[in-house]
């Protein structure tokens, strides 16, 4: 089933509630706009119509359809298949739940096809949109945010693991075999393992969202500076003009019979001047 369809612009939602998939399709036009459609478990025919509708390629829909798929990253032309394979620990049951979670991703769309009950994803959309900043990146940004919560999900998987298995390793059962604990202790020792490279991999998807926000900034700042050096081109003959405007009877400019031509003359100098000196700094 369709749990939700948004249209983002310039980091904004465009709409209240699910989009319907014929709308949505026509969204889907670039420019910065693309469609987030996200769907759990769906049918055969849920999924063939999506893949009509966003001319998904057939391979990549039947491998979305029949789950099970390893985690892989497969490239069609314009558009990219990931498979990711999530994890998340339950409290209640003291179990390690697993499911899967397919994503077609372009310039203009992305879609997540989630199977299992791990690695729940409306909270992901919903925190990602009080940062438009981050969802200005377009269909990247909502590609992170899924993937910093399966990393986070799956830390939290196999971190309670660690402490039970240490205690196995330091002999919580005194009367047990040597030689079985050794293999408690491999254990443990593949546990702590993959905690580190979940904890690597969330420092390293946090490393590359600092590096794009700090990107975003300097881009903000060249712009900011590219504002500010035309407005202050543009002041100096508005400040020019403004004089020269004023209605006084007597104004010696005015009896001048080149007074207008030099006048003209000097705001195209100062603009020229002004024009060279910014571009000399870079602001232009």
């Amino acid at each position: 089933m369709i749990v939700d369809c948004a249209h983002y612009r310039d980091g904004r939602r465009q709409n209240e509630g699910k989009l319907p998939l014929d709308v949505a399709a026509t969204c889907v036009v670039g420019d910065g706009d693309f469609v987030w459609l996200g769907l759990f478990e769906p049918t055969e025919e849920e999924l063939r119509d999506v893949g009509e509708r966003f001319h998904l390629h057939e391979l990549a829909l039947e491998d979305a359809y029949r789950a099970h798929q390893r985690p892989k990253l497969e490239d069609y032309d314009e558009s990219y298949f990931i498979v990711l394979r999530p994890a998340r620990y339950d409290d209640a049951k003291e179990e390690v739940e697993f499911g899967e979670i397919m994503l077609f991703v372009s310039s203009t769309y992305v879609i997540a096809v989630r199977h299992g009950e791990a690695s729940e994803l409306a909270g992901v959309r919903k925190a990602l949109e009080s940062h438009p900043e981050l969802l200005e990146a377009g269909p990247a940004s909502a590609v992170w945010a899924i993937l910093d919560k399966v990393v986070d999900d799956f830390h939290h998987a196999t971190s309670p693991l660690l402490s039970p298995l240490e205690s196995l390793e330091r002999g919580a059962f005194p009367n047990m075999d040597e030689q079985l604990r050794r293999y408690f202790r491999d254990v443990a020792d593949h546990a702590r393992r993959v905690n580190e490279q979940v904890t690597a991999q969330r420092e390293l998807l946090t490393s590359i969202l600092e590096a794009n926000l700090a990107l975003l900034g300097v881009k903000q700042n060249e712009v900011v500076r590219k504002i500010s050096a035309w407005a202050a081109i543009i002041a100096v003959p508005t400040f020019f003009a403004s004089i020269w405007g004023m209605n006084f009877t007597h104004m010696p400019e005015l009896d001048e019979p080149y007074g207008y031509w030099v006048a003209l003359g000097l705001m195209a100098i100062a603009v020229l001047i002004l024009h060279r000196f910014f571009h000399r700094i870079h602001w232009l």
